[in-house]
């Protein structure tokens, strides 16, 4: 899963991309949600509405804002999607 935020111009950068921590249950859940928001296929990525809000762990951020070794700690239903990850 690529994990990103929202700038200021609307526009999306990604950040991460999520390969550790996801138990079965939160896979099988995921790719529900997903099959709903799904807005383009192109060759082997889908790309979804930006509507999920999780939590990460991760080892460093780089200078360019990046997340180093990213891990799933779970998904967030009281947050919206606009809020970047600090």
């Amino acid at each position: 899963m690529l994990v990103g935020e929202q700038l200021s111009n609307g526009k999306y950068r990604p950040l991460a991309n999520v390969e550790f921590g996801f138990k079965p249950e939160e896979k099988a859940a995921f790719r529900q949600i997903a099959k709903q928001i799904v807005t383009n296929v192109d060759r082997n990525i889908i790309w979804l509405e930006p509507r999920l809000y999780c939590k990460v762990q991760y080892l460093e951020k780089t200078n360019s804002g990046s997340l180093r070794i990213v891990s799933f700690k779970g998904f967030s239903f009281d947050k919206a999607p606009e809020h970047s990850i600090s």
